[in-house]
């Protein structure tokens, strides 16, 4: 199912940016020239290609507050120079897209509709728009906020193609259950018709991300990422087993993103909890009791989401899309870069911003980092609220949650000194 949502966007923007299809900027939305910064820490690198300034590889991080930075003509932290070299010198993967120009997207809050046309509906992202990369017309990178519209199965499918080439941190994760080597993934999405993304445009790469207080440490993103597969999963078996109940029954027992406060939640509401089923009394006829049982499934994590969203595509049918397809030629393997000295990477330097026509653009800033943890923005609400029709349920609502700096143990044992400038390459 292809989204059929089209932008309304302002005469000005029309001129001089050619957004992604289906992207629909927020009301009185202008974009703003994003400045360069310095990469505090790298989200992920990947190789643009088929664009008119040739083969480019392209940095993606965040600065000091948080923000996305694409625009690295101040280069890298020492911090992030050094998340790029064991990047690649541990084998980590890059992703080359073979593309005119690509959009980067902030994603900060994912809406499903309750009783949408089918197990693959429409969803609605929403978050702020960077790019394009390269930037048009000799100017700058830009940022919007808006809404983007894909499906279910294109969340999933971009989760799953991507997985291979997240990007790699050093260190142990907080949860011994998230895997053993922190990463970030990313979400690259058909955001245009299929002919379009054939011909190289409307392709975006989304980025789930925690606030900003985890950037003490990395951006590490897995725990929003098995939280909106989990979101989606459950959404596409329920709808599946309503439309097809003889065929799939009750759906599947999904692992729990965190099962520890879905345990708490059930002792809230006065189950027992033992083991792996939760007990309930509750009173019937006669004076009679009954015991109301939940069964509690395991804890995941990204890999077993990765192999449950597998699994869910290819019980869909009709899947692959044909943006899907389109995508699928979109994208290939390239080969680390471990040979090269990572000073020598050069990132996708806009030109001055005095490039660009003054009426082109707003002077105002790009938005601002959200507090992820204050709930939606009013903009997004109203968005949200336009979808819902009178009588209809709510729809569900997947946000990034609050990060939580990972604690460092300290050794007991008292370690040798060492000079000062060894302590700034700790994370």
């Amino acid at each position: 199912m292809e989204p059929t949502c089209r932008p309304t966007l302002p005469s000005r923007l029309t001129s001089s940016l050619d957004l992604p299809r289906y992207f629909t900027p927020r009301p009185q939305a202008q974009a703003a020239p994003v400045a360069s910064g310095l990469i505090e820490h790298l989200i992920d690198v990947f190789v643009l290609q088929g664009t008119v300034l040739g083969t480019q590889e392209v940095w993606v991080g965040v600065d000091a507050a948080g923000k996305l930075v694409t625009d690295v003509a101040q280069g890298l932290s020492s911090r992030a120079q050094a998340q790029l070299s064991y990047h690649e010198v541990s084998g980590g993967r890059t992703r080359s897209i073979d593309a005119q120009n690509v959009f980067l997207f902030d994603l900060q809050l994912v809406e499903q509709a309750p009783d949408g046309p089918g197990a693959n509906d429409p969803v609605f992202l929403y978050g702020v728009l960077y790019g394009p990369l390269p930037p048009a017309g000799g100017g700058p990178v830009t940022a919007i906020e808006g809404q983007l519209t894909v499906t279910r199965a294109d969340i999933l499918e971009g989760l799953v193609a991507g997985a291979p080439f997240a990007f790699g941190y050093q260190g142990a994760t907080e949860a011994p259950s998230l895997g053993v080597r922190p990463r970030c993934f990313h979400i690259a999405l058909p955001a245009a018709r299929h002919n379009e993304i054939a011909a190289g445009r409307g392709i975006v790469v989304a980025y789930p991300l925690l606030s900003v207080d985890l950037f003490a440490s990395e951006p590490v993103n897995e725990i929003p990422v098995n939280q909106l597969s989990y979101d989606l999963l459950s959404g596409f078996w329920g709808d599946l087993c309503r439309e097809e109940p003889r065929r799939y029954g009750d759906g599947k027992l999904l692992p729990l993103p965190d099962r520890a406060t879905f345990c708490k939640k059930l002792q809230n509401e006065g189950y027992t909890v033992k083991n792996d089923v939760a007990v309930r009394r509750k009173g019937g006829l006669l004076g009679m009791f009954t015991d109301d049982e939940v069964q509690i499934p395991p804890e995941g994590n990204v890999d077993a989401y990765l192999r449950l969203a597998s699994e869910a595509l290819q019980t869909l049918t009709g899947w692959p899309s044909p943006r899907a397809v389109a995508m699928r030629t979109r994208m290939a393997t390239s080969q680390t870069r471990s040979d090269r000295h990572p000073n020598d990477l050069r990132g996708l330097a806009s030109p001055a911003h005095s490039a660009v026509p003054k009426d082109k653009l707003s002077k105002r800033p790009p938005p601002e980092p959200r507090a992820r943890n204050a709930g939606p923005p009013a903009w997004m609400q109203d968005f949200v609220d336009a979808h819902r029709q009178p009588g209809r349920a709510a729809p569900h609502l997947t946000g990034m949650p609050p990060g939580k700096a990972r604690l460092k143990s300290a050794d007991k044992a008292t370690p040798p000194a060492r000079p000062d400038w060894m302590k700034d390459f700790e994370s």
